[in-house]
């Protein structure tokens, strides 16, 4: 779905290891006016992660990402950050 101001995007991914069953991961995007972005995923079939949360900035050339994700008992909760920028 895409409009003037908004858009969403969503990923659905299928993984097939050769020495674990069938995994999955879902993901959700919604960007606003190509400035702010909020993103949610969830992993199906892994032992450890599971759900992420997070959102990203873009200001001309420049974007500051943040991303939450849980896994569980072997590294608890774990947080990202990321800056890219472009050059054109």
């Amino acid at each position: 779905m895409t409009s003037e101001d908004q858009t969403l995007l969503v990923a659905v991914d299928m993984i097939q290891p050769r020495d674990y069953d069938q995994q999955y991961n879902i993901g959700v995007e919604y960007g606003f006016k190509n400035i702010l972005f909020l993103r949610g995923g969830y992993k199906l079939n892994y032992d450890e992660e599971s759900f992420s949360l997070g959102f990203g900035l873009m200001y001309k050339n420049y974007r500051i990402d943040y991303a939450f994700s849980d896994f569980g008992d072997f590294l608890d909760s774990v947080h990202r950050f990321s800056f890219g920028f472009t050059i054109d």
